[in-house]
């Protein structure tokens, strides 16, 4: 299974436009803007016309508002709203990418740690990364991404595939999803041999190599934590350089958070 991202090259002549693979079509500038930092972070190549340009009709992908239309496109037209969301806009590009409309299986991988690394992977196909600070801001973008895959196919089945090297931020990460730990496949993964060089983040790429492999479904103990100094010390060094040192987590509101007694979201912002 090929998990590297896959870089799309153009080319376009003045005397013969070949077919491109993905053309930005809108005027709205803010919107046109929004979407290039979108492609960029994706890895795509990509050209930009308005929406009545013949270009637009050549291209495998068109990505435009949902305001604006595109006639007689051959490609996959993907809407998006005047200001995209980057993680739902990514989804669908790269979904309309690689030609996914009905596909088999979802699988979201998860590294967890300081910082946390998260892949979507459809069918063995990379379809979106992310790093983000936090066990909260991890569940909650992996909530988003599960609320998201639900609408767009309803038929997959989707799971979430958790790491687990470290036994104090998996834990906060379950802890952390709430109800989607009633309704949704969680598999914990070995991590041992995730962490080889490539164009990811480490975390990233860790994530992708999670969602690879089969697991074992969570039980009550992998929530469960006891006062270890370690844990304690990573807690708290973990608020005080998300905060920029503005704040500060004592022992005792440490083992509160260990205990179940108290939240990390009291302590820390979720990252948007």
């Amino acid at each position: 299974m090929n998990y590297t991202a896959r870089v799309i090259s153009l080319a376009k002549k003045e005397a013969n436009v070949q077919r491109c693979d993905v053309t930005i079509a809108t005027r709205n500038p803010k919107t046109y803007y929004l979407l290039i930092k979108i492609l960029k972070a994706l890895n795509l190549e990509f050209v930009s016309c308005t929406p009545d340009s013949g270009l637009a009709n050549d291209a495998r992908v068109v990505v435009t508002t949902k305001v604006e239309s595109v006639d007689g496109a051959n490609g996959t037209v993907v809407l998006v709203e005047e200001e995209p969301d980057p993680m739902t806009a990514s989804v669908r590009i790269m979904c309309a990418y690689f030609g996914i409309s009905n596909p088999k299986e979802a699988i979201i991988g998860v590294d967890p740690g300081m910082r946390f690394g998260l892949a979507l992977v459809i069918d063995g196909n990379v379809i979106y990364t992310k790093t983000v600070t936090s066990p909260p801001s991890a569940a909650n973008l992996a909530q988003k991404l599960v609320k998201h895959l639900d609408s767009l196919f309803p038929e997959s089945a989707l799971s979430i595939r958790l790491g687990t090297g470290s036994r104090l931020y998996s834990a906060l990460f379950l802890r952390s999803l709430g109800e989607l730990t009633k309704n949704t496949n969680i598999e914990l993964v070995d991590e041992k041999h995730t962490t080889i060089p490539n164009g990811y983040t480490k975390d990233q790429l860790s994530a992708i190599l999670i969602s690879g492999r089969p697991g074992r479904p969570p039980s009550p103990k992998d929530t469960r934590l006891t006062n270890k100094r370690g844990y304690i010390r990573s807690l708290r060094n973990l608020v005080r350089r998300l905060s920029d040192n503005k704040k500060r987590m004592s022992v005792k509101e440490a083992r509160k958070v260990l205990q179940g007694e108290s939240s990390l979201d009291d302590f820390i912002d979720i990252d948007p």
